[in-house]
C-alpha cells in the first residue's frame, strides 16, 4: 500500500529525531523559575533603577545552568 506524503512526513519512528513531552524535574523547574526571575530582574532595572543588576545575571547563570543539568539527567 502506498502510503501520502503526509503520512511520509508526519511518521515519528524515532529513528533520526526524537518528537515528545517529558515531566520536568526539579532541576528543570527551578532553572525555569530563574529564568523568569532575571526577567523580572532585567524589568525592574530597566524601568526603575534598580542597583544590583549583577543578581539578574547571576539569575540567568543559575537558571541556564540547572536546566541544562536536568536535561543532562533526563538522559541519562
Amino acid at each position: 500500500m502506498k502510503k501520502t506524503l503526509r503520512e511520509i512526513i508526519n511518521k515519528d519512528d524515532g529513528k533520526h529525531y526524537q518528537i515528545g513531552n517529558h515531566n520536568l524535574n526539579a532541576k528543570e523547574a527551578v532553572g525555569y523559575v530563574f529564568l523568569i526571575i532575571a526577567m523580572l530582574i532585567y524589568l525592574i532595572v530597566s524601568k526603575a533603577g534598580f542597583q544590583h543588576e549583577w543578581l539578574g545575571w547571576l539569575s540567568l547563570a543559575i537558571g541556564l545552568l540547572s536546566i541544562y543539568l536536568g536535561i543532562k539527567q533526563n538522559d541519562v
